[in-house]
């Protein structure tokens, strides 16, 4: 009787885990090879299976967007830092690149790497809303 009261617990947990819904309003905070640590704002959008982020970064006054996709456990964007306006670039040297978070419960953590780079950085994402 426990074996099946196991794998029922099981069968029905592990979906949740796997597709917890990963839209709201995150804390961040991270490490940037070239400039150090940051925190900031995330919000994340859902539309379908595409997702949309937005970073707000009070400290710099600068907006990064992205687009991307989620696999498992695993989200997957990419980013333009400080943004698009009517398709123009908000700001010269614009640099755009790769974010992948593993999703844990309410938090999502994982490496970065900005196009062409040889460092990479990292941030955790913790759900506020």
């Amino acid at each position: 009787m426990k074996v099946r009261s196991i794998l029922f617990s099981l069968f029905f947990a592990l979906p949740v885990a796997i597709f917890a819904h990963v839209t709201g309003t995150y804390n961040v905070s991270g490490n940037d090879p070239l400039s150090g640590k940051y925190t900031g704002t995330l919000t994340i959008d859902q539309n379908g299976d595409i997702y949309n982020a937005t970073w707000i970064f009070p400290n710099t006054s600068e907006v990064d967007t992205a687009t991307g996709v989620r696999r498992g456990n695993t989200l997957a964007l990419v980013f333009n830092e400080g943004g698009l306006v009517a398709g123009l670039m908000q700001k010269s040297g614009l640099s755009f690149g790769v974010q992948e978070y593993e999703i844990e419960d309410n938090t999502l953590k994982g490496p970065w790497v900005r196009y062409q780079a040889t460092q990479k950085g990292f941030e955790i994402a913790k759900k506020i809303k």
